[in-house]
């Protein structure tokens, strides 16, 4: 886990934010210098340090960012909808840099990510989704057939995109207006429409639906191809995944834990019916 610290500096409040890996230091400082430049907003780096000099880890010093005054799950259904719509035209400008290669993203680049995007998925799906399997979450069977349905993420994802990696609504602050940034990626190099279906998972633990096509056919701006309806609802599935995975871990016993394995095994019953 990251461990994150205000601090006030000549009546500036800044963040440092010290990390447990230097892939995690690396790929955050990637997104916020390339993302700021391609406009999208997010905090401003100040300072980076990988000598662990000072501490014993790598971290960043950048921008804190204030003037949120609500949760996006307060805000009315219209304007959740416009501020979607602003998330994803900022996400097409975001994806527009390419990664060097796919897979989670390294120190050292030249260590960085799998030959293919397929490969990325096929080893996020068997490694976390038999953590599940292990605690009794996920039936083998449901998993090793949803392994197979992920053979369609190969189709048509040649660009490897720099993507957020970590994209749940509560890492975009916003507020009644506008977008105030992103922030607390984990970068991945890899298919757009990753950070799209993650979003959409995180909205649904809140209990809302019903955003999918601002997100899909807003991103994309026309309707799914087959292909990317089937990736689409694939990704979803792996997010559900990865976020039942970051709440098990956080707080085994946490309220949303039953209703989302009810949200994940719906989806990875869905794939597997396509």
């Amino acid at each position: 886990m990251c461990s994150v610290h205000r601090i006030d500096i000549e009546k500036k409040t800044q963040v440092i934010k010290i990390f447990p890996y230097d892939r995690l230091a690396y790929g955050e400082q990637k997104i916020l210098q390339t993302w700021r430049q391609q406009g999208v907003p997010v905090p401003q780096l100040i300072e980076s340090d990988f000598s662990k000099s000072i501490v014993p880890y790598s971290y960043l010093v950048m921008e804190y960012l204030s003037g949120v005054d609500n949760t996006f799950a307060t805000f009315s259904p219209d304007q959740q909808k416009g501020l979607l719509t602003d998330v994803v035209s900022l996400l097409r400008r975001a994806h527009e840099i390419s990664e060097n290669s796919f897979g989670w993203i390294n120190y050292h680049l030249n260590q960085a990510g799998d030959t293919t995007w397929q490969e990325t998925v096929d080893k996020f799906i068997r490694g976390r989704g038999q953590l599940l399997v292990n605690l009794g979450i996920i039936a083998p069977k449901q998993l090793l057939h949803f392994a197979e349905r992920s053979t369609h993420t190969s189709q048509d994802v040649h660009h490897s995109a720099l993507l957020h990696g970590d994209l749940t609504i509560d890492n975009i602050l916003f507020n009644r207006q506008h977008i105030l940034g992103f922030i607390d990626s984990d970068p991945i190099g890899g298919d757009g429409l990753y950070d799209t279906a993650y979003l959409s998972t995180s909205i649904e633990t809140l209990g809302m639906t019903g955003l999918d096509p601002v997100l899909l056919e807003g991103y994309l701006q026309r309707s799914a191809s087959p292909s990317e309806a089937i990736r689409w609802e694939i990704y979803k599935g792996m997010s559900h995944i990865r976020q039942l995975c970051g709440m098990l871990k956080k707080d085994p016993q946490a309220v949303q834990i039953p209703v989302k394995i009810t949200q994940m095994n719906h989806q990875l019953d869905l794939v597997n019916q396509l």
